[in-house]
């Protein structure tokens, strides 16, 4: 009898949490309704049990939640007049924000007098999966492969690794979870045959028929990276994708190192190679032999590889400086084209150290952070950070060569870069460009804490979800002084924490597709553009006039 009431007691409980579940009340007060209907974005059908909930755009706070009915609609009641993040969760779906889009940038729902903010839809995309089997030439699997997903970044035009997977024993592989888009699927490895993974030896004999490695090959036939085509993965979608790796003789690499024996001296050079401009590391053999006394110090370490595939690769040697816990990098660019190569580490050069001070015009806090994210032609993995010292000073060990953008993270709002001086390296604006000579940067900070807003329209109404990009007239200014972002339910928007400077705002329906960051791609809009300046005096820059929102324009379709 006691054990019938308490089954009875549970399921009384589960049913008034499910009731709940309908009309959990807002957290916070007022007499606003925002309502709707979540959809499936491939099929149109409502989704019932779909968690929706509304969050201040500001802060992401939670104002009100519900789940939708069975016929996919939702009700949230009580919601006080403001700017708030719609989104919605669905097991199988794509937890997406209402007009979500690449990044993030969503519409927003605004409420108030005079504002309409029923019969939403709220569409979700249904969660999409790659999956297949990594073979070689003989059908045989190759165990433990690396797969990796590339996408193309439509602002900035460069690619980017937006997911991975390791194969099993049997090649077997799985990519789930994954967005709607165009993905590159590209697959490495090394033989299985190809000897043992650990312990290589200084003459060992491995038979000619085994000594092969794999380039890393990607779809469609296993042909190499420049000549890869984009898989179009839809809302739903579970594509079987096979990817075929072709053995070849492999090119043995053995670098000597001085007094790398024992201790924290020990260890393995790593091999970087280039994926679509995205450097990424090898995968191969590898064993080390000792030679010398180890008494007196007098040692030499030599790392042998096997697996490596013929090509150019990018060789990294980490060690430690004076026995301290503080590493040090050297690199060297080798073109390993057959046979075997001797390295010696003497050979390797230091990439150098950057450091610096930093000083806020104005009194305002020093940043806690600086940055240096990679400029054109470089991975957006190649970003590197240091902590600001009270003092204003920092330091950056193993700063490779190249063109960064210089950003900062602030205690107490938005900061942005106002001037470099550079002793070592060349600068202009916000990027600085590195050599092999260690660097010194002199930077002037200045505060980012304009805003600025008003409404788009299009044929003369309000229009909502319209692509806004704030463009810098200046070639120096960096990509982070672009700013993107969408139009809200109201056709009202507002960008907030922009740096003094001159831009142009400009509005362009289904923007989200254009490559905005490639050069010459945005200029056809900018006749159009709204101009804005910004001082160091400005705080709220609101626009009179409503802009127009422009058509897109056809352009040829981005390349990798």
């Amino acid at each position: 009898m006691n054990r019938f009431v308490m089954v009875v007691s549970l399921i009384a409980f589960w049913a008034v949490a499910a009731a709940g579940a309908q009309t959990r009340p807002p957290q916070a007060g007022g007499n606003r309704v925002v309502s709707g209907v979540v959809l499936s974005s491939a099929s149109g059908q409502p989704l019932a049990q779909a968690d929706v909930m509304l969050r201040e755009s500001d802060d992401l706070k939670p104002v009100a939640e519900s789940t939708t009915d069975g016929d996919g609609r939702f009700e949230l009641t009580g919601v006080p007049d403001g700017r708030f993040r719609l989104s919605a969760s669905h097991r199988g779906y794509v937890t997406s924000a209402y007009q979500e889009h690449e990044g993030g940038i969503a519409t927003a729902i605004v409420t108030g007098d005079g504002l309409d903010t029923s019969n939403l839809q709220l569409t979700l995309p249904a969660d999409c999966a790659i999956y297949g089997k990594v073979t070689e030439d003989s059908g045989d699997p190759v165990p433990q492969a690396r797969v990796t997903l590339y996408a193309l970044d439509p602002g900035t035009g460069r690619m980017r690794r937006t997911n991975s997977a390791q194969a099993d024993a049997m090649g077997q592989f799985d990519l789930p979870h994954l967005a709607p888009g165009n993905y590159y699927v590209c697959a490495s490895g090394i033989p299985w045959y190809a000897g043992p993974r650990m312990g290589a030896m200084p003459g060992v004999h491995i038979p000619e028929a085994l000594d092969m490695a794999y380039r890393t090959a990607c779809n469609p036939d296993g042909t190499d990276p420049a000549s890869a085509e984009p898989i179009t993965v839809n809302p739903g979608d579970n594509l079987p994708i096979d990817l075929l790796l072709h053995p070849v003789p492999a090119v043995h690499i053995s670098v000597q190192i001085p007094n790398g024996c024992g201790g924290r001296g020990s260890i393995y050079p790593q091999l970087r190679d280039e994926i679509f401009g995205i450097r990424d590391f090898v995968q191969y053999g590898f064993g080390m032999t000792c030679g010398g006394n180890p008494r007196d110090g007098n040692t030499t370490a030599t790392a042998y590889s096997f697996g490596i595939a013929p090509g150019q690769y990018e060789i990294e040697l980490n060690s430690f400086a004076n026995g301290e816990s503080q590493t040090s990098t050297r690199t060297k660019i080798v073109d390993a084209a057959s046979g075997e190569l001797t390295l010696d580490s003497s050979s390797f050069a230091a990439i150098p150290s950057l450091s610096g001070t930093v000083a806020v015009a104005g009194g305002s806090s020093l940043p806690i952070v600086i940055s240096l994210e990679p400029a054109a032609g470089q991975a957006d993995d190649d970003r590197l950070s240091a902590r600001v010292e009270p003092d204003g000073s920092f330091h950056m060990n193993d700063v490779a060569p190249g063109k960064y953008e210089v950003t900062l993270a602030g205690r107490e709002g938005a900061l942005a870069v106002d001037h470099i001086t550079a002793q070592g390296a060349t600068g202009r604006g916000r990027i600085v460009e590195l050599g092999s000579a260690a660097a010194t940067l002199a930077i002037t900070a200045i505060p980012a804490d304009a805003s600025v807003s008003g409404s788009v329209e299009s044929a003369g109404k309000p229009a909502s979800g319209v692509f806004l990009l704030l463009v810098p007239a200046s070639a120096g200014a960096g990509r982070s002084a672009w700013r993107s972002d969408q139009s809200d339910s109201d056709g009202s928007f507002e960008f907030r924490h922009v740096a003094p400077g001159n831009y142009f705002l400009v509005a362009i329906e289904q923007g989200w597709n254009l490559s905005w960051r490639r050069p010459g791609v945005i200029n056809p809009y900018l006749e159009k553009g709204v101009p804005v300046a910004i001082t160091s005096s400005s705080a709220r820059i609101v626009l009179k006039s409503p802009i127009e929102a422009q058509p897109e324009r056809s352009s040829s379709p981005s390349t990798p």
